[in-house]
Order: structure tokens, then C-alpha cells, then sequence
């Protein structure tokens, strides 16, 4: 027997239209809407039909607007979706193929949505367009900055890293990073450009920062002063990036000392140009033995080094100590 999976919103409309009619009674499903529609030709998303968007507008948003919890919508339809009800118990937002465009209109005190992004969404997913996110300034101004004004009682955020394939990267300066100061964000899952992007958003400017789950495209040359200061709040951190670089222990391993009470670490490197590969003895004296609070640590890195001297065998005693529970690795 074959088994196939369809996506509701794949369905022809007046299939579509019967189901709607059926769920708005159900408290159960109408809690979170996802108004989007696949494409099954390139895999990408799309805009509902205006027909659908008519009948879910004027008939079902209706009568159930001051129950929906979660949004998931796409640039085209969200503004007319959002007209279509108040929305009092809205808290989380997902944006798919998010535009600057959109986002300094609808990112703004004067907005007619201003009332629901400043006062009640807590977690809000940004999804946008590579193609929009290639100016770094723009973006940083347009869109990230925006959402840290606006958005006062956000708690969690997660720009960009939900994307498929090319991903919005962001990137600051000493005077650009000035507008990103949040007392309310808990979690961030962002991608940046540089090292020094992700030293700045750990600075302090995010007081209350719990997890931080980030991808960085490139480790090296710093040109912020070394910061010694321990990172009180962060119980979470992931860290990864596809790049080769050669600023791991000058890098990486002094962040990672100065998050202190971090519980959760994982971590994803590629390390270039040393005379001996990373093993047990090396994680454990340069983080585990400098992490104390530690209790999970996921790590894929790979080494590439000039150590013919250094044996299979030797290297996986290093990690039989009893401080790894689990680990591959091959040379």
C-alpha cells in the first residue's frame, strides 16, 4: 500500500472551505493558524488564493479571532489577515518571506498592528528572502532593529535560522549594534557574518539571555579587545560554522571560559592547520574542566592537522575517562 502525506492547504478550495467551517468549532485546532500554502514544484511557499483568503478573512477569522494564540502567515495576506480581527490573545508569530518593505511598514509605532506586536507577542519566528537580506545595513536596520523597538514584551526570537538552504546573515559595528538592547529576550537563534557579531550581542546589551543558538560564517580576526568578564545568564549555548578556521583557541575556547554557568553546550567547527587533532584531553582541559556547570555537550569537530605521530588508538583513549558518554570520530 502506498502512503502519501497531503498538506491541508493543497487541497482544492471548496475542500478547503468545508474543513474550515468544520474546525472553527473545535477550540483544540483553531488555537494556531498556519495560512500558507506549499509549492510543490520548488518546494517553496506561497500565498493562499484570494478566494480562500476571502472566505477565512470574512467568514472564519471572525469567529475566531480572540481565541487564535499562534500565527503562521506569509508577507503577501498577513496585513489583510491581521485587519480581519483584534486578536487579544495572539502571542506567537511566524513570518514567512518576510520583507523590508513590510517590515517598515508594519514595524512601526504608527502601524495599525503596533498595539499587538508591542504589547503581546512573546515569540516571533522572521523568515526572509535571501535576496532581501543581502545588504547587511538595510537588514540590521530595516528589520532587526525594528523588532528589538517595537516588540517589548518578546521573549523569544529566532531570525533566520529556521531557513532551508541561503540564510539571512546579519552583521554589526561598535555604533550599528546601538539599537539591539533587549531587558525581555530569553532565547535568540540568529545567524551573523563575523566572530566579532556574535562577541557583540553577548556584551551585555541582552540582560536577560538564557539560550543563544547561533551560526557564524566566519571565525577570525577579531577587532574587538579581549573581554574577560564572565557571561552570568547564559544556561544554553550552540555555536556553528561551516567555514575552516584557524582562530579556534584564540577564538572560541576564551568564549566558551567565560560562560561559566552554562549547562548546554553544542558545537560545530572545523579547525584548520594545528599540529595536533582536538581529543578527549583537549576538551576536557580547555572547557569541560572551565565550564563547571556544564551537563551536555554536543560537538562535531573536525581538525585538520599535521599529526602523523598521533595513533587511532591513542587518540579514542583520550576520550574514555568517563567524562564522554558517547563518541565517533576517524582520521
Amino acid at each position: 500500500m502506498n502512503c502519501s502525506i497531503v498538506n491541508i492547504m493543497n487541497l482544492p478550495d471548496e475542500i478547503l472551505i468545508i474543513i474550515g467551517n468544520k474546525l472553527i468549532r473545535d477550540k483544540i485546532y483553531t488555537r494556531s493558524i498556519e495560512l500558507i500554502k506549499n509549492n510543490c514544484e520548488d518546494e517553496d511557499t506561497c500565498s493562499l488564493s484570494d478566494h480562500i483568503l476571502d472566505r477565512f478573512c470574512f467568514d472564519f477569522l471572525p469567529q475566531i479571532h480572540n481565541i487564535i494564540e499562534q500565527f503562521i502567515l506569509e508577507s503577501f495576506s498577513m496585513e489583510r489577515i491581521l485587519y480581519a480581527g483584534n486578536y487579544p490573545q495572539l502571542c506567537q508569530l511566524t513570518l514567512v518571506n518576510f520583507t523590508q518593505e513590510l517590515a517598515i511598514r508594519v514595524l512601526a509605532d504608527e502601524s495599525h498592528f503596533a498595539h499587538i506586536f508591542k504589547n503581546q507577542i512573546t515569540h516571533l519566528v522572521v523568515l526572509i528572502d535571501y535576496i532581501e537580506s543581502r545588504s547587511y545595513d538595510d537588514l540590521r536596520i530595516n528589520v532587526f532593529q525594528r523588532i528589538f523597538s517595537l516588540l517589548t514584551t518578546l521573549t523569544d526570537l529566532d531570525f533566520g535560522q529556521c531557513s532551508r538552504s541561503l540564510h539571512p546573515v546579519l552583521t554589526f559595528n561598535n555604533s550599528s549594534a546601538d539599537g539591539c538592547f533587549s531587558s525581555t529576550i530569553v532565547n535568540l537563534r540568529i545567524n551573523v557574518r563575523t566572530f566579532d557579531d556574535c562577541q557583540c550581542l553577548l556584551d551585555g546589551r541582552l540582560s536577560q539571555l538564557r539560550t543563544f543558538i547561533v551560526r557564524i560564517d566566519f571565525i577570525s580576526n577579531s577587532k574587538l579587545s579581549v573581554n574577560n568578564t564572565d557571561i552570568l545568564h547564559l544556561e544554553c549555548f550552540s555555536l556553528t560554522s561551516y567555514n575552516q578556521t584557524l582562530d579556534y583557541e584564540s577564538h572560541v575556547v576564551p568564549l566558551l571560559c567565560r560562560m561559566r554557568y552554562l549547562q548546554q553546550l553544542t558545537l560545530y567547527v572545523i579547525v584548520t592547520i594545528r599540529s595536533t587533532f582536538i581529543d578527549g584531553i583537549h576538551l576536557s582541559n580547555e572547557i569541560l574542566d572551565r565550564v563547571p556547570q556544564l551537563q551536555t555537550f554536543n560537538f562535531n569537530i573536525i581538525t585538520y592537522a599535521d599529526a602523523n605521530n598521533q595513533l587511532y588508538e591513542n587518540i579514542k583513549c583520550t576520550f574514555l575517562n568517563g567524562k564522554f558518554s558517547q563518541v565517533d570520530f576517524y582520521l
